[in-house]
């Protein structure tokens, strides 16, 4: 049995994979080196398909989301726009060295 930590590792990196990359979960399970069924079986349990997800997907991924939300940003609070995107250039810095 492979240790918790290693398994929350490929976990969330197939998460992101998944979700933020659009990586299909036959491409997914190759990446983060299990099984089909295992990405399967998280899919399902940790709900990475649900309706808010699909929507997103829909609408063109997270990234157009992203850009909608420092519109929002822009238009609401024209001074917040710096320190936001700062923010969340430190964020996704952070994501990749979880990541790997």
């Amino acid at each position: 049995m492979k240790p918790k930590r290693e398994l929350t590792s490929k976990r969330l990196r197939a998460r992101h994979l998944l979700i933020v990359k659009g990586y299909s979960q036959k491409e997914t399970a190759k990446i983060v080196e299990c099984s089909e069924k295992t990405i399967s079986t998280w899919v399902k349990l940790y709900k990475w398909k649900d309706e808010e997800t699909k929507e997103v997907k829909k609408q063109g991924g997270l990234s157009v989301m992203m850009e909608r939300f420092f519109t929002y940003i822009r238009s609401t609070s024209s001074e917040m726009v710096d320190p936001v995107k700062n923010l969340w250039i430190g964020f996704l810095k952070s994501e990749q060295k979880d990541i790997g």
